[in-house]
């Protein structure tokens, strides 16, 4: 804001002239501005810069800034000229932990001196939080337990709640709570009792919600389960020995693979892998065994890790783990993933049960985990620890006496539909896993 200065003479006649001079001063027109600040609400750095713009009749202004700490224990202002239209960062150093209030003000020029005009403020608040919240703590072991358990999740706080919000949440996942984060909203409450009464997953996370960090604990409760129980046989695809590829769960005699055309590779999810390229019709053969031949009851899972590139093209299916008769009709299972890159699994005659897949595209170079589960009622796609599909139609059970075939199926007697790409670690359970135990296979080192 300027001030100008009009002078006005006027002459009067008169038997003598008269001279008058006025002088008058006008303020001229507010100018308009524009004013914007950024910073994060949340610092976890105690030393901090602040950007602010703003545009101007004039390329200097002064301005009048302030940073006060809300409990009043700190408090310092500044007035300096900025220059308009540009970014101007403003340095503080130094600050404890803390909610601040920052003002900024672009002054103008009235009557004489600079004032700040209520509409040129712009005013923000923000936490600076350099504290580490502590993980919660479980008041019960986790592990195998055979009867109900009351659980209490209680945690403490590494900074007093007025200086860092902070809320404990826990998550649970079994049969009756499919995996969903529940919120405390509490300060330093604990949560308590959560009834154990099955295979569960129990997770707590403590929010510090002045920068959203988390310190998660993870607790495993099986109720009545042995963990990973019932395995009947698994493939880790770590060693390729003389042109077998061992089988790792323990039988005797075991149910080795012999390889046609895999090679061993590095980087698997568990370990080395096995590498396959349909155009050197790269598969492994398991012979017939009656222990393979799956039934809904009392079920069945089969599960692994499976890898695309994501430059591959493939207008046919391409095979995970297959069992079928001879003319590729009558499938006791047949787990690919389609032309569009979505895992499926057909089982028995897809006349009678439909297939169940997962609608992504998971040619992307990256390692995802599949879970079929079978029981006598319901039929779950898992993907990545997640159910993806479900189904619970009930038509009889195929047992074809047919080889089991790893990266490729048997259709009129041929060998067709092979893998591109790596899998890793498949296994067969002849009962169907709970959600825990896919979750768990799926997220931790069983």
């Amino acid at each position: 804001m300027r001030l100008m200065r009009i002078v006005i003479v006027s002459i009067i006649t008169l038997p003598f002239l008269l001279f008058t001079t006025c002088l008058l001063d006008l303020e001229l027109p507010i100018p308009e501005y524009s004013l914007t600040i950024t910073s994060p609400p949340i610092i976890n750095i105690k030393n901090i810069a602040i950007q602010c713009s703003f545009t101007a009749d004039e390329d200097v202004h002064k301005c009048r800034y302030t940073l006060a700490k809300s409990d009043g224990t700190y408090t310092e202002e500044h007035e300096e000229d900025l220059p308009a239209g540009q970014i101007n960062q403003l340095n503080f150093t130094k600050l404890k932990d803390g909610e601040y209030n920052f003002d900024f003000a672009v002054l103008t020029y009235r009557n004489g001196n600079y004032e700040i005009l209520s509409f040129l403020v712009k005013e923000i608040s923000f936490w600076v939080d350099t504290s580490v919240p502590e993980a919660p703590t479980v008041d019960i072991a986790g592990g195998q337990h055979t009867d109900p358990k009351s659980v209490t999740i209680s945690f403490t706080v590494a900074t007093p709640p007025d200086e860092t919000p902070v809320r404990l949440d826990y998550y649970i996942l079994n049969k009756s709570t499919n995996g969903i984060w529940n919120y405390s909203n509490s300060l330093t409450t604990p949560i308590t009792p959560i009834n154990i009464t099955e295979d569960t997953v129990l997770r707590a996370r403590v929010i510090d919600q002045a920068f959203n960090s988390s310190a998660i604990i993870k607790e495993i409760y099986y109720i009545g389960t042995t963990p990973g129980a019932d395995l009947l046989a698994r493939w880790t695809l770590d060693n390729l020995d003389s042109g077998v590829w061992p089988e790792d769960g323990g039988n005797v005699p075991p149910y080795d693979g012999a390889n046609r055309n895999a090679t061993e590779d590095i980087d698997g999810v568990r370990g080395n892998v096995a590498s396959f390229d349909s155009d050197l019709l790269a598969d492994i053969v398991i012979a017939h065994d009656p222990a393979f031949d799956l039934d809904e009851d009392p079920g069945y899972t089969i599960c692994g890790w499976y890898w695309m590139d994501s430059a591959l093209i493939n207008p046919d299916p391409i095979t995970i783990f297959s069992k079928m008769d001879i003319t590729g009709a009558n499938k006791n299972w047949w787990i690919y993933a389609d032309s569009s890159g979505f895992l499926t699994w057909t089982r028995t005659n897809a006349g009678a049960d439909s297939s169940l897949n997962y609608a992504v595209d998971h040619r992307d170079s990256s390692w995802h985990h599949f879970a079929a589960v079978s029981t006598a009622a319901t039929h779950i796609l898992y993907i990545d620890g997640v159910q993806r599909a479900i189904s619970t139609t009930t038509a009889t059970t195929e047992t074809p006496a047919g080889d089991l075939y790893i990266g490729s199926r048997i259709d009129a007697a041929v060998n067709t539909d092979y893998w591109d790409g790596k899998l890793d670690d498949l296994r067969i359970y002849n009962r169907g896993l709970s959600p825990v135990e896919i979750y768990e296979i799926s997220n931790s080192s069983w």
